[in-house]
């Protein structure tokens, strides 16, 4: 599990890498882009999060 919410770090990391050097496509604006990747990556680890919780009570 732990390793999995590593990976997610990673990506979000990428992310914001992307953002900062301006590497996203100047087809949508920028903010909004990196803003909607953002809030998906932020909502899988709370998923995963969650998941690992749930599983470690059992």
């Amino acid at each position: 599990m732990s390793k999995i919410l590593d990976d997610l770090m990673i990506y979000k990391q990428y992310t914001e890498l992307i953002y900062y050097t301006e590497m996203i496509t100047d087809k949508f604006p920028k903010h909004k882009n990196y803003t909607a990747w953002s809030k998906k990556i932020t909502n899988i680890g709370n998923l995963l999060g969650g998941w690992i919780k749930s599983c470690q009570k059992r």
